[in-house]
């Protein structure tokens, strides 16, 4: 049995999102973060797409987390758009002992008034926080404390076996846009940033030929889509495209049965 899969899956819990992923492409938006190494704790959120490349034989106990809707893509198009799996870090670690002394080092920014008149160490620096902060947008602890609807669990995060689209954020937009919001800063985000989507700029696109499935809970779902499917041309190019579109459906029920 493969342990990944060789698409990448967006997981969603109604039909009518699923629909608006397919007319407008993926949005980015906030998502807050809980990293922890040893007693240590750190809270940010930033913006992403989530993915996973879980296989359908093995989706059972995700779905009933992120929802009986999703799209799925090939690597190519995940390639493509620079989307990248999760760095899964064992919170005591020696590779989280090293993260979390750059993470501090960031947040803190010290360094920053020390050197503002050397503008060859401050190119340095920042390229090193900008590259720094890549990697800490790809965190994710092995295993961990889960609260989702209402509920709190040990769980391995790990098993998600997640990919990441990180939008870069241009300069012009940062102050709009923050790549990061603090713990302290999390209020501000249901003020900055209402309902999402969050980040109307930022989309990031597919067409029909991107697609491998589509997967929804029940066979009155496939009906309600594909009579969408028949105005939303910007997927496809042509009636072939169109065509083979509609053969990409797998219901939950199919899965359950026959993988």
């Amino acid at each position: 049995m493969r342990i990944n899969s060789n698409s990448i899956f967006h997981y969603t819990d109604t039909p009518e999102k699923l629909i608006s992923i397919l007319k407008g492409g993926f949005y980015p938006s906030y998502c807050k973060e809980e990293i922890h190494y040893d007693k240590i704790s750190l809270k940010y959120a930033i913006p992403m797409i989530s993915f996973c490349d879980i296989p359908l034989t093995r989706v059972t106990d995700h779905v009933k987390k992120y929802g009986s809707y999703a799209i799925g893509l090939t690597t190519d198009w995940a390639t493509k758009n620079k989307l990248n799996p999760v760095l899964y870090i064992e919170k005591k670690s020696n590779l989280a002992n090293g993260l979390f002394k750059v993470l501090n080092f960031i947040q803190k920014g010290d360094w920053h008034n020390s050197i503002e008149n050397d503008d060859e160490v401050m190119e340095f620096y920042n390229n090193l926080f900008k590259g720094s902060m890549n990697i800490i947008y790809s965190l994710k602890n092995y295993k961990g404390r889960l609260v989702r609807n209402g509920k709190d669990q040990d769980y391995k995060f790990y098993d998600e076996r997640e990919w990441r689209y990180l939008p870069i954020i241009d300069d012009s937009d940062s102050a709009e846009y923050p790549d990061i919001y603090w713990e302290d800063d999390f209020n501000n985000l249901k003020i900055d940033f209402p309902r999402k989507p969050y980040f109307n700029r930022y989309v990031v696109k597919f067409n029909a030929t991107d697609i491998k499935y589509l997967v929804v809970e029940n066979e009155k779902d496939v009906s309600k889509i594909m009579i969408e499917l028949r105005s939303i041309d910007n997927l496809y190019s042509n009636h072939h495209d169109y065509e083979l579109l509609l053969t990409k459906f797998i219901t939950l029920k199919q899965i359950e049965e026959d993988f």
